[in-house]
């Protein structure tokens, strides 16, 4: 079991919902490419496509027992998404309204852009649930029609208990936002005549990462990492930087596992992108 916390917890109903992201920052960007919902997650890249952790109850200082992933078909407009349980000995609830997916803008209410049960608002829609090989399942996979734009909040949920009967907790304002650009063609934001922060990678990762950040001509720039507080934890860089790409490394081994932003500032403007350790 990988959150020994989690053995007083064995039999309880534990719902997984996203955690807040700090509004302070740009908000998350799914990966980019299509998706078969066929029960099967083969295909999927699971450092890539990684969007966020799911805790129990919504809660970010509640255990991790999930994760989510996204991409979107910019040729279609499709948002697909796949949502797999930890290796935790806990069981997935197999109830179709318990997997469900949300967002939020605009005055919409409630509004359920994927649901087990079939209810989702959006069209075209699909869901497959993940078998596990011993008569389980380990998450879902999921898609559904949705524009490009800024969503200020995004939620996804599974429920993980040995108890079907209880249903899943909604957290409200436990979730995070979601931009989908589909101008973008990779993971590095190019701003003409700026500059561009590139995705750290790996991420996940642990317990270090490179960044790379990249500048078309002198610059005074600051490059700082922050926790879900917004405290600095890392300053990677500070002062003059000359032009063309720099590789940054960002070793975490004395921090805790959870999601962490860096931001790059140059000249008054700043790019910030989200990683995530997992110890």
């Amino acid at each position: 079991m990988k959150h020994s916390s989690l053995l007083s917890l064995a039999g309880c109903a534990l719902a997984c919902a996203l955690a807040l992201a700090p509004r302070a920052v740009q908000a998350d960007v799914p990966a980019y490419g299509t998706a078969t919902v066929d029960g099967s997650f083969a295909e999927w890249d699971l450092v890539n496509d990684f969007f966020a952790p799911m805790h129990n109850a919504g809660n970010p200082s509640h255990p991790i027992l999930s994760n989510l992933y996204l991409r979107y078909d910019c040729a279609e407009n499709l948002l697909y998404i796949l949502v797999l349980d930890l290796d935790d000995g806990l069981p997935v609830d197999q109830n179709n309204g318990d997997a469900w997916v949300k967002i939020y803008q605009n005055g919409w209410s409630n509004n359920k852009l994927i649901d087990g049960s079939g209810a989702g608002n959006t069209s075209p829609r699909g869901f497959a649930w993940i078998p596990d090989g011993s008569g389980g399942v380990l998450g879902y996979e999921a898609f559904a029609s949705l524009p490009t734009g800024y969503f200020e909040h995004f939620e996804a949920h599974i429920n993980i208990s040995g108890n079907t009967s209880s249903s899943g907790k909604y957290v409200h304002g436990n979730d995070i936002d979601l931009n989908v650009e589909c101008q973008r063609t990779s993971d590095t934001v190019d701003l003409p005549g700026t500059f561009s922060l590139a995705q750290n990678h790996p991420n996940p990762f642990n317990p270090s990462t490179t960044i790379e950040v990249q500048l078309s001509e002198t610059a005074v720039a600051g490059l700082r990492v922050y926790d879900l507080s917004g405290r600095t934890v890392a300053t990677l860089h500070d002062g003059l930087l000359a032009p063309g790409v720099h590789s940054f490394a960002f070793d975490a081994s004395s921090l805790s596992s959870g999601i962490y932003f860096y931001t790059l500032q140059v000249d008054g403007d700043s790019q910030t992108r989200r990683m995530v350790l997992l110890k």
